[in-house]
């Protein structure tokens, strides 16, 4: 997207700059005359790093200097107005809880993405808490235009007062006392002026002089088809391989980073006496399984399960490469079409030491090898790691050595024994059997529950018989912890989603059995 923005709107008084780690470093203390904020903050999900971003805001300008917050209004949500839709009706959204909005152009929606839900009370107190004073809140409406102006408005199609726009302010500002702004003249109008114009299309005087824009088609047009043309073209990716589910607050994407294929038969260990012959032929199939993540967005944490890279997973000479398979985009690039940052997240749970679940913990920057998810507490179970071969690949330049190895030396690793919560409602329950280590993650908000499960079941099969197994798994341990999961998972009726099962789904007790129902 810069780099869309330095050659269609290049101009000599205009540098653009990308903010890495949430700091302004380019630019020096107390030295801007103004600041705006477009439609940013909606996109932060904790408050923590919307305090750091407006920190850094208030620490480049200079004493006094206008700034400007506009965002779509909080208390709108659930509201159809004519160019998009933010929230579900008669939805309560928590702080920090994201949600979809819905573009639409000629009533026809053309593109899905996600903000952050922050109140107003949310805004003033962060603004206040890293000085800035004199906040006034501009809320505007169509009612708020002169006659003269509301003519103007020919591209609205029917009766303006029909519109939501009428009476609810789509949009709200947060400004540094007009006073402040008043001191500068009108240099600061002129500066908004340009640069709305240059991001948001030719927007009339008498809309900017009032602070209403998105009523204006052309604007929407350019917002959703110029400069959101590459979320546009990600979207129909996202919706096939990337999928979200509520839990309570909670909101659970699973994130699939590219497909393996392998025949169940060849690992399938089926214990003596209990063939079906009716899914002989079915595991005797090539068949391809997703490889996936999950990401948990909560209000005050950020928690990534499993982080797999797969290219380095699964290269040429492994025996799951796909020739002439063309991935999805990697996981850092899925985490962003949502609007997660690397820097975001706050724990990383890795289920077990099997490298296609932590190959992404880490990334080549500027020749060196570091964190992937440079906040983030990494969580692996201390069996995994106590193995003699984890340990004497440490300290080579071997893939556990890049990975696991570097997020240790960093201090950035824990040793989980036995249940860990990471906050309210977030534990890390030991089930050991695919690996000595294995654990997996509950999931409970409102009175809903979600396990994620790494392997503890690499397809719906397993789950229906739970003596059905990978070669490699410790038989008795395995049964003992997958019981133990399925048991919990009925008296809860929790949802289920594994790493290499396509679908989140439930396990139901029926008169023949276990069942995988997929939701």
């Amino acid at each position: 997207m810069i780099n869309i923005a330095q050659v269609r709107h290049a101009h000599h008084h205009i540098t653009y700059h990308v903010i890495e780690k949430n700091t302004l470093h380019f630019i020096p203390d107390q030295s801007l005359d103004a600041a705006i904020a477009l439609f940013v903050l909606i996109n932060v999900s904790s408050q923590q790093r919307l305090l750091h971003l407006l920190g850094e805001v208030f620490r480049v300008l200079k004493p006094q200097a206008p700034f400007v917050v506009l965002d779509a209004h909080p208390d709108a949500l659930g509201k159809r107005f004519l160019d998009y839709q933010g929230g579900e009706p008669d939805k309560h959204y928590q702080p920090g809880e994201r949600y979809p909005v819905q573009f639409f152009h000629s009533n026809r929606p053309i593109l899905q993405v996600y903000n952050y839900y922050w109140p107003k009370e949310v805004y003033l107190s962060l603004l206040s808490t890293v000085g800035f004073s004199q906040i006034e809140i501009i809320e505007p409406t169509l009612q708020d235009l002169r006659e003269e102006e509301l003519v103007t408005l020919t591209s609205v199609p029917g009766s303006l007062q029909t519109l939501a726009e009428w009476d609810t302010p789509p949009i709200s500002f947060f400004e540094r006392s007009s006073t402040c702004r008043d001191a500068i003249g009108a240099g600061w109008e002129n500066s908004l002026s340009y640069f709305l114009d240059r991001t948001c299309c030719k927007i009339p005087p008498q809309l900017l002089q009032c602070k209403v824009n998105s009523h204006n088609n052309d604007i929407s047009i350019f917002l959703c088809g110029r400069l959101e043309r590459s979320l546009a073209r990600k979207a129909s990716i996202m919706s096939h391989h990337t999928h979200t589910v509520k839990v309570g607050i909670a909101t659970v994407s699973v994130i699939n980073v590219g497909d393996i294929e392998f025949r169940l038969s060849d690992d399938l260990v089926v214990p003596e006496g209990e063939q079906d012959p009716a899914l002989a032929a079915q595991l005797e199939q090539p068949a391809r399984f997703p490889t996936q993540c999950f990401h948990i967005a909560l209000p005050d944490a950020s928690i990534l399960v499993d982080a797999c890279n797969y290219t380095r997973s699964f290269p040429p000479s492994s025996p799951y490469f796909l020739p002439g398979y063309q991935p999805p985009s990697d996981l850092v690039t899925q985490l962003g079409e949502q609007g997660v940052q690397p820097e975001d997240i706050t724990h990383l749970v890795i289920t077990h030491a099997h490298f296609d679940h932590y190959s992404g913990i880490t990334t080549e920057r500027d020749g060196q090898i570091v964190p992937c998810f440079p906040q983030a507490r990494c969580f692996l179970g201390r069996a995994d790691w106590e193995q003699s071969q984890m340990q004497q690949s440490l300290d080579t330049h071997s893939r556990d050595g890049s990975t696991l190895g570097v997020v240790y030396q960093m201090g950035l690793l824990e040793l989980v024994e036995g249940e860990r919560e990471l906050i309210p409602g977030i534990h890390i329950i030991p089930a050991p059997g695919e690996s000595a280590g294995h654990q997996i993650v509950r999931v409970h908000s409102q009175g809903q529950t979600l396990y994620c499960l790494g392997d503890l079941f690499h397809d719906p099969v397993e789950a229906e018989h739970p003596t059905w197994m990978a070669s490699w798994a410790e038989f008795d341990t395995n049964v003992r912890s997958r019981q133990m999961l399925i048991q919990a998972a009925l008296d809860e009726q929790a949802m289920l989603a594994a790493a290499h099962i396509a679908s989140i789904g439930r396990v139901e007790s029926t008169a023949s059995g276990l069942k995988w129902k997929p939701l």
